[in-house]
């Protein structure tokens, strides 16, 4: 009888510690992707446009005045900027089975950034938006056109005698101090009003653009965008402007040596490579910066 209880207890300890028997780890699953960079060139720049007066083509006999008689317009760049940002690499997807022990070597690598877990908040999306350009201008018919002019001409150079007698006293009425003043500002003012007639109009447009890249191994040198005076910012190999062309200049990063035990959970993980960005045109430095940048660096693997 005692034989047959010891035959059971050791029958017991046995079950117990089989692996049908042995407490079951709880995991939970997590999906993540590789980070990858892009980088966003950001191009602001400035149109400046004249317009003829109505009576522009007039100020040259009436007032002794060479105006501009056409339309114009040219561009100028105020300000180019490089930044960056990460973004999922959807062909680097990657799903693990964790512990909650390994879960904090998981999250320890997405602090770093080095991978990119689902469930994290995406980039935002901005909005450019130009301005409308209004050309209208004020125009009367052309029949008056010529006689209007004239006599606009002529209360231009009367509004100037009169300043002028004035000045020196040439005048029936008598002024001084303030009185003077005011008198003088007045017809001087009027003279403006008239004047801005024959003037041209200058009128000034803000514009912005942005060109995003995704770096690859092998292109490190390529046109961004081009530049013309006339028409303002354009596309990368666009016939008209002059060629802006962006290098990266990669810092290689050293490879590392890890064994690799498969029965154990493994993280993908990806090491930046740390870039120089320098944007020319031709051979002049416009911008540069120093900046990690993800997929041109080592995808690395590490047990957990």
């Amino acid at each position: 009888m005692k034989i047959k209880k010891q035959i059971l207890s050791a029958a017991l300890i046995l079950l117990s510690l089989s692996p049908a028997a042995a407490k079951k780890v709880k995991t939970q699953s997590y999906r993540y992707t590789l980070p990858r960079t892009v980088l966003s060139l950001s191009v602001e720049s400035v149109q400046k446009e004249i317009i003829p007066g109505i009576y522009a083509s007039y100020a040259e006999n009436l007032l002794n005045l060479k105006l501009p008689q056409k339309d114009s317009s040219h561009f100028e760049i105020s300000k180019i900027s490089i930044s960056s940002h990460t973004e999922r690499d959807y062909s680097h997807y990657f799903e693990v089975e964790l512990t909650a022990e390994q879960k904090a070597v998981f999250d320890n690598l997405v602090k770093e950034g080095l991978i990119l877990p689902f469930g994290s908040p995406e980039e935002g999306i901005s909005e450019v938006i130009l301005p409308v350009h209004d050309k209208n201008t004020p125009a009367l018919p052309y029949k008056t056109k010529s006689s209007q002019a004239a006599k606009a001409a002529q209360r231009i150079a009367q509004f100037r005698e009169d300043r002028y007698n004035i000045v020196i006293g040439n005048t029936d009425a008598s002024y001084s101090g303030e009185a003077l003043g005011a008198a003088l500002e007045e017809l001087k003012t009027a003279e403006k009003e008239l004047l801005e007639l024959f003037l041209p109009i200058e009128r000034q447009y803000s514009h912005s653009c942005s060109f995003d890249f995704i770096p690859a191994n092998g292109s490190n040198r390529f046109e961004a965008f081009c530049f013309s005076e006339d028409l303002g910012v354009l596309p990368a190999g666009s016939p008209e402007g002059h060629p802006y062309v962006l290098e990266i200049k990669v810092e290689e990063v050293p490879a590392r040596e890890i064994e690799i035990q498969e029965e154990v959970p493994v993280l993908n993980y990806r090491i930046p490579a740390y870039c120089t960005v320098t944007l020319y045109l031709y051979e002049h430095v416009v911008c540069h910066l120093r900046i990690p940048v993800c997929q041109l660096g080592k995808d690395e693997k590490i047990n957990i």
